[in-house]
């Protein structure tokens, strides 16, 4: 009698792949359809913890999209380093204003040193404490050297670095708050089988009990498109090779059961 088919290592499937096996199985059994056939409880269950799953991996997703901080970092060292090195070459100019503007720049950036190097947050708070310096201090210093542009840059740099930084904690901060997909995936797992249990249960006695053709045909129609979505992902798991190693020792243990039979007939 044709009923769901068990879904096999499912426990070490990826997370996309988990996603999108549950997300397709869901999308084929309608609310209606469980309160037709009465079993809404059980498909009321499964969709709670799809909606756990749902989330987890929206928030995996946003976690992994979210602007890079690396790269805003490295930008800002990057400006960083130029501003230090024009400073240093323009106190060697033979324009005596120049010169004495930048050696006063350099002078500004001394308690700075090494800002590079510090920790992320530790760097925010420095280079917003130096940009602010050079804006109201020394602003035609700035402009004598020639790197009020630059400073320009580097504040943009500071900020977007800054924006990034803290997006990213966010992020962070809501996936450490709310649940995880290991923790949601055996509860989605545990739920869509006891759905499927039932499902099939209802097929056999509209078939067998009840003799309804038409509530069999629906059903069955369940059955094969829920059957199709899980014969994908058990295919799709057995292109990378997932499962093999299993399917090795079951075809041994055949093998010896195989073995054993002919033992006994030739002793017989």
């Amino acid at each position: 009698m044709k009923t769901i088919n068990k879904i096999r290592n499912y426990h070490i499937s990826r997370n996309a792949e988990h996603y999108q096996l549950y997300s397709s199985l869901k999308s084929l059994v309608s609310e209606d359809l469980a309160a037709k056939y009465g079993f809404t409880a059980h498909w009321q269950r499964f969709s709670a913890a799809f909606a756990k799953e749902n989330d987890a991996y929206a928030r995996n997703r946003a976690y992994y999209q979210t602007r890079s901080v690396t790269k805003n970092e490295a930008e800002l060292n990057l400006r960083l380093r130029s501003l230090n090195l024009i400073l240093r070459s323009k106190k060697l100019c033979g324009d005596a204003a120049v010169g004495d503007a930048a050696r006063r720049l350099s002078y500004a950036m001394k308690p700075y040193k090494g800002v590079v190097l510090k920790p992320q947050t530790e760097k925010i708070g420095m280079v917003k404490d130096l940009v602010n310096i050079f804006e109201t201090e020394y602003a035609q210093e700035m402009a004598t050297v020639g790197v009020t542009d630059l400073v320009a840059d580097l504040k943009q740099a500071f900020g977007e670095f800054e924006t990034v930084l803290y997006e990213r904690a966010n992020v962070q901060r809501a996936r450490k708050e709310a649940d995880s997909m290991t923790e949601v995936r055996p509860e989605v797992e545990r739920t869509f089988e006891e759905l499927a249990a039932v499902i099939s249960a209802l097929f056999i006695v509209a078939s067998c009990v009840e003799n309804d053709s038409a509530k069999a045909a629906e059903l069955e129609e369940l059955i094969d498109a829920m059957n199709a979505r899980i014969l994908q992902f058990q295919s799709a798991l057995s292109r990378r090779g997932v499962g093999q190693a299993e399917r090795v020792e079951e075809d041994e243990d055949e093998d010896s059961g195989a073995a054993a039979s002919t033992e006994e007939t030739e002793a017989s």
